[in-house]
């Protein structure tokens, strides 16, 4: 006996479908965590670079002063750190206000989602109730059985005890308050 019959796929929408602002905010969030990936790759090969090149026997003005060839690529690659971390620290601003411009589209996102989904929603919800209701009625009718082997004195328990605690009380446990839940909804 099936008590459900197979629902169609169902595909719900995603924020960034259903909110286009929200979308161009995730997207410029990835492009700004991208640009600081890129920076701090780019921090770390200068800074290797740094360590890797010798200092020069002289300062370059004292080079200067002697006459002697300046050639001091240390100087190039400071002035580079020093133009890259100014960046990585206005991307980390960024990334930071971005994220918060996420957090305040995400609401009105989550909305539009949750309309787009309602009624898929009520369906479902109102068809587990229907499955609940019926394991309950088919609980209540295995417990009449056992009391009927009860009475007469039949030890029963060699079939199996099959008791579902998970559905609560009989009289009145997590089937009904779901079911209750549920009317105040507007789902069943």
């Amino acid at each position: 006996m099936a008590l459900m019959k197979k629902q169609a796929p169902f595909e719900a929408p995603t924020m960034a479908e259903t909110d286009t602002d929200y979308a161009a905010r995730v997207e410029r969030l990835g492009t700004l965590n991208a640009a600081l990936s890129s920076l701090r790759q780019e921090q770390r090969r200068i800074e290797r670079e740094l360590a890797d090149t010798p200092a020069p026997a002289v300062r370059p003005s004292v080079a200067a002063l002697l006459g002697d060839e300046t050639v001091d690529a240390r100087t190039a690659l400071r002035s580079r750190l020093a133009e890259v971390n100014r960046s990585i620290s206005d991307h980390d601003a960024a990334v930071t206000l971005q994220k918060a411009r996420v957090e305040e589209a995400r609401g009105r996102a989550s909305l539009a989602v949750c309309e787009a989904v309602k009624a898929e929603y009520g369906m479902r919800v109102a068809a587990m109730v229907t499955a609940l209701e019926a394991a309950h009625e088919a609980r209540l009718d295995l417990r009449r059985l056992v009391d009927d082997l009860e009475a007469d004195g039949v030890s029963w328990t060699r079939l199996g005890v099959f008791e579902p605690v998970w559905l609560g009380d009989a009289r009145d446990g997590h089937v009904q308050r779901i079911a209750r839940e549920a009317k105040a909804a507007g789902y069943v």
